[in-house]
């Protein structure tokens, strides 16, 4: 009897390892935020920090790549050029501080990463600088 409780016992243990796995593996996926993003698209996208002259910006992308930004005025420029923290070294971790800005004044950014970009559906993203 003792035999047939181990022997029920490993096929329980065997059976539902596999299971277990698949079951994390699969929850653990829908908490990922880059779920349907290609391996250099931008995602997670925030402006870490905003001052009187001056924005943080933070980004990351699924496969190492290289990433910068465009600043500029109005929407429909093209904007400077602003190469993150990492340089022309590939990432998954991106981050940029834009100095010299003026305040209280409207700029408009796109990211990019590899040859993918990132804006609300083509267009830009807006952050206003601080007035203190």
């Amino acid at each position: 009897m003792n035999k047939k409780l181990s022997s029920l016992l490993i096929l329980c243990l065997l059976t539902l390892i596999p299971f277990g796995f698949f079951f994390y593996r699969d929850v653990a996926s829908k908490w990922d935020s880059a779920q349907g993003v290609d391996s250099c698209t931008p995602y997670d996208v925030s402006n870490e920090s905003i001052g009187k002259d001056y924005i943080k910006f933070t980004w990351k992308t699924k496969e190492e790549c290289i990433s910068y930004l465009r600043l500029s005025k109005t929407p429909s420029e093209v904007g400077e050029l602003v190469v993150g923290d990492t340089g022309l070294s590939p990432s998954r971790q991106h981050s940029s501080e834009v100095k010299n800005l003026r305040p209280n004044s409207t700029y408009y950014v796109l990211f990019y990463a590899g040859e993918n970009e990132y804006g609300l559906e083509g267009q830009p993203l807006s952050v206003t600088t601080r007035n203190f």
